[in-house]
């Protein structure tokens, strides 16, 4: 299976390490206190990039490389066996921690993950597999970025009805489906939420 997913440059594994010297600092029981010397990241999911995409690029047609990136995120085991993610943001002067993240939406990206790399397991084109957020419709899914292909998009539960969690998606099914609710917000809107 040629799937390539990115590393993370120096740069982003420098802004994690400080993040995890925050939290250690700060007494937090969960990543903080773990010790962790090196960005270890769940195996079955490795650091990957994060993107958003609002509605204006949906309403106009335009496809999910229209996606704007803010950063990694690694999802970490805790010693009581959950999960959490740490995030490094991108910003105009470099990488830098971002926050941490628990809940059910992290279970369900790991239930996901597993899942989306089998069904892909006889893809023949290399691919990366990414977070991909879109506030105003509150979804998110995992995006299956094809080098020379169609990319494709998995919602992660919670979905709208539009949509199936865990369903494989072609992009544009999945930007079809969430077009009418995203005209909607548009329209509702002074312009200004979703992008």
């Amino acid at each position: 299976m040629p799937r390539v997913n990115r590393r993370p440059p120096a740069e982003v594994k420098e802004a994690f390490r400080a993040g995890l010297a925050v939290l250690r600092r700060s007494g937090d029981r969960g990543v903080g206190t773990m010790g962790v010397a090196e960005e270890k990241s769940s195996p079955q999911a490795p650091p990957h990039r994060v993107f958003s995409l609002g509605v204006r690029p949906i309403s106009a047609g335009r496809g999910l490389s229209a996606s704007v990136f803010h950063g990694w995120r690694y999802i970490m085991p805790t010693p009581d066996a959950k999960l959490e993610a740490i995030e490094v943001a991108a910003t105009a002067d470099g990488f830098h921690f971002a926050g941490i993240h628990r809940g059910r939406a992290l279970k369900e990206t790991m239930a996901a993950m597993p899942n989306t790399l089998k069904s892909l397991a006889k893809e023949k084109r290399s691919f990366e597999v990414a977070f991909l957020r879109l506030p105003a419709l509150h979804v998110s899914a995992l995006w299956v970025i094809t080098k020379g292909g169609e990319d494709r998009a998995i919602p992660i539960a919670p979905v709208p009805k539009a949509l199936v969690a865990g369903k494989i998606y072609s992009e544009a099914e999945f930007l079809a489906a969430l077009a009418p609710e995203a005209a909607r917000i548009l329209r509702l809107s002074t312009g200004t939420k979703g992008g």
